[in-house]
């Protein structure tokens, strides 16, 4: 279950916040729950920990264009 995997990306960035997979996979679980802002938090500390690979980790993390459109984000 998608909680189930949260927890344990929570967990793994307690233990080294800078883990760039479980960050970018933590944004993902929270935008399929539909928390766009704490997945938009999420993705955004993936940038800023390292902006030139947190794509590699980003296959599946696409924020909703409502979301984007609601908050003038380009995404």
């Amino acid at each position: 279950e998608i909680s189930i995997c949260r927890r344990d990306y929570e967990r793994a960035l307690m233990q080294n916040p800078l883990h760039l997979p479980s960050r970018v996979n933590l944004a993902y679980t929270l935008q399929v729950s539909g928390k766009f802002m704490h997945a938009w938090r999420q993705f955004t500390a993936a940038i800023a920990i390292n902006p030139s690979k947190w794509r590699d980790h980003s296959d599946n993390l696409t924020l909703s264009e409502t979301y984007c459109n609601a908050n003038s984000v380009l995404c």
